[in-house]
């Protein structure tokens, strides 16, 4: 039976004419291993450092976790890296308290919540609206309906156009609407305030740039009141109504439903997300 022969044993079998080519190939063989190994190890050097996440553990599957703390779904279907520079702090304070892991496709999402019951899910840009999204929309819908808890916040209000931010709430039978984006400071409404156990945390009053929601009284949390004028030199100067809200809070079903329409990253902002996702101080 022959077996195959390594270039170092040919010299064994070639003829003297040959074995001097033999010798000359056992010598580029080497230094083609001696040049690959300087180029990765001078690749390695070049290459620059990225630090891995440890806001996020991305899912590959939805199997239950071993993590013995309670756990924040974060729904990212668009994700990108760079917007989440600004929440950094944001997630490091959810860490410091929940198992935080990341989705970044709809199929990840229905996995995950058919098999595990994450303390709440947050949905952090547009990805969510689009119709190969639809399996994670209703997943998320079969959730809050039985005692979950979504917040819709970071990058989303920004990130979804208004008749599409709509739809959402039609899905989740809300009477919310889109009405605008408003620069102004608004107030924390005790009346909603009363439906969120770690409120205690909130700010009284605070300025921002948020994409506003008409809502009822008793879902926001916070509002603007007739006399809150806007701040930004980019939109004319207008009284800004009683009913319009950058952060709304109601029951859905048995479980709640919270939106933070802040379009940048803001303290007191942070503060209502670790709030809704029962974060105690």
């Amino acid at each position: 039976m022959l077996r195959p022969v390594g270039i170092c044993s040919l010299k064994y079998f070639l003829p003297p004419s040959l074995t001097l080519i033999n010798s000359y190939l056992r010598k580029i063989h080497a230094v083609w291993n001696q040049r690959s190994f300087v180029c990765t190890r001078r690749s390695q050097s070049i290459a620059p450092n990225r630090p891995r996440s440890r806001l996020y553990i991305k899912m590959s599957t939805g199997a239950a976790s071993t993590e013995s703390r309670p756990t924040i779904l974060v729904v990212s279907l668009h994700h990108k890296e760079d917007q989440f520079v600004q929440y950094t702090s944001l997630f490091s304070s959810l860490s410091a308290r929940f198992h935080v892991i990341q989705a970044q496709k709809w199929r990840t999402v229905t996995n995950y919540l058919s098999n595990n019951n994450p303390a709440a899910a947050i949905v952090t840009d547009g990805g969510i609206v689009e119709s190969t999204s639809f399996p994670a929309l209703a997943s998320l819908q079969d959730y809050v309906l039985n005692g979950g808890t979504i917040i819709f916040g970071c990058a989303f209000s920004r990130s979804v156009a208004p008749h599409r931010m709509n739809g959402i709430w039609e899905t989740f039978k809300l009477p919310w609407k889109f009405c605008g984006y408003h620069s102004t400071e608004v107030y924390y409404n005790t009346n909603a305030g009363k439906n969120l156990k770690s409120a205690s945390r909130l700010a009284t009053t605070f300025s921002l740039n948020a994409m506003f929601l008409e809502v009822n009284d008793d879902a926001a949390l916070y509002k603007a009141t007739s006399e809150s004028l806007t701040q930004s030199q980019s939109i004319n100067s207008e009284s800004t109504h009683s009913f319009q809200s950058p952060v709304a809070w109601q029951k859905v079903g048995t479980g709640w439903l919270g939106y933070i329409g802040s379009v940048n990253r803001e303290d007191e902002s942070d503060e209502v997300m670790l709030a809704m996702c029962g974060f105690e101080n």
